[in-house]
């Protein structure tokens, strides 16, 4: 049975398969770690298979494992699920598709945990490229609220990224800031990009910043959101004098 499974394996995926024909032998190459996925028979030579999927199970950042029983009782089933078992298959005239399609969906759910950890770590790549830019750079939703911002955008204002997240900007920049800044908000929520200067408050005093507006579309040409992309020019004029566009 083992090497009929081991040929099912190899012939249906790009695997390496080891066999092993006891728990005892079973445990020390699974011990020995390697292994993406197990596959243990709920009956073997020197004891119950469910015992060693508990055993392997207990381990953190274990090996799914596939339970390959003759006994195709309900019993057996709730069994070995409750112990942790990612796939169960039953020794009868079915076996031949069982088997790889609860290999496959066993591979499917190990590819979608590395996506999810190479998503993670390339979002925190790319997060630590943004805080390091020297410029302000900012996500914000069609409901004016912010969705992210970088360290130098709330260096910036004297806050810090997690207090930013889902604040409005009229929070950010206060009334008067806010009313200025509208008309430039209102085009690029019309999905229009757009360059600019503008006067913001800042724990340094009001200073002047150029910034770029970029609209975000869906493909019905809906607008999702907008980033910001500036930097600071200096401090603001003197009253009465406005600087140039």
């Amino acid at each position: 049975m083992a090497l009929f499974i081991k040929k099912l394996l190899l012939r249906k995926f790009p695997v390496e398969v080891e066999t092993t024909p006891d728990l005892f032998s079973g445990r020390v190459l699974i011990e020995g770690g390697g292994f993406d996925v197990v596959t243990i028979d709920y009956q073997l030579p020197d004891g119950d298979g469910i015992a060693l999927l508990e055993e392997v199970a207990s381990v953190p950042d274990h090996p799914p494992v596939i339970v390959v029983t003759g006994h195709g009782d309900e019993k057996t089933a709730v069994r070995a699920f409750a112990s942790g078992a990612a796939g169960y298959v039953v020794k009868d005239a079915k076996m031949y598709a069982m088997l790889p399609d609860a290999f496959e969906k066993v591979l499917s759910g190990i590819r979608l945990d590395e996506m999810r950890l190479e998503l993670a770590d390339n979002a925190e790549q790319l997060e630590m490229v943004l805080d390091n830019v020297p410029m302000i750079i900012a996500r914000v939703n069609d409901q004016r609220r912010y969705i992210y911002a970088n360290r130098w955008f709330a260096d910036a204002f004297g806050t810090t990224k997690e207090e930013l997240a889902g604040k409005h900007v009229r929070e950010l920049l206060g009334e008067e800031a806010y009313q200025a800044a509208c008309p430039h908000i209102d085009r690029v929520l019309d999905g229009r990009a757009l360059s600019f200067s503008v006067q913001l408050p800042t724990p340094d005093g009001v200073r002047v910043f150029n910034l770029s507006l970029f609209p975000r579309l869906d493909g019905n040409k809906a607008i999702i959101d907008y980033f910001v992309f500036g930097h600071e020019v200096g401090p603001a004029a003197p009253a009465g004098i406005t600087p140039a566009c």
